[in-house]
């Protein structure tokens, strides 16, 4: 597996890819590895080879699978060795892009880490504000001290 650069003057972009010929010395064509997850980590989405299949409309239609049917095309392109960002890599035994690679990614700027903090269902700002309860310092000073007041509520 691979992961090509598709950065161009709106922004930062990949595709997960895997080489399926060489052209020659310095050129090769990628099949592309997509995903129908909605998990809210990339290292939780089970990657799968994209291909188009001709529908009865005369449309296509994206689809990832392992089982490709007979009329379906695969998803390729061709790229050039200066477009890889990593060195090649195995997905793992359940598809998943190994947290290293993830890591790299984040480093590059090609994705971004999203802090997702949540007040446990019991926290209750009411008893806060009246009095009842305080904070530490009578401030939140940062999500993990709130956290462990929350809890204690």
């Amino acid at each position: 597996m691979v992961i090509v650069d598709l950065s161009d003057a709106h922004g930062q972009d990949f595709r997960i890819g895997k080489v399926t010929r060489k052209i020659d010395r310095k050129t090769f064509e990628v099949h592309y590895y997509e995903t129908n997850s909605r998990a809210r980590s990339m290292n939780q989405r089970a990657y799968f080879p994209n291909y188009y299949v001709l529908q009865d409309s005369g449309e296509s239609k994206e689809v990832n699978t392992l089982k490709n049917a007979s009329d379906s095309v695969p998803n390729t392109n061709v790229f050039t060795v200066d477009e890889l960002l990593f060195k090649p890599f195995h997905l793992t035994k359940k598809h998943h892009v190994p947290k290293e690679i993830i890591e790299k990614l984040q480093l590059a700027g090609f994705v971004c880490l999203i802090v997702d903090f949540t007040l446990p269902w019991d926290f209750h700002y009411d008893a806060v504000y009246a009095g009842k309860r305080k904070l530490p310092d009578d401030e939140v000073t940062s999500p993990s001290r709130l956290g462990r007041r929350a809890r204690r509520v």
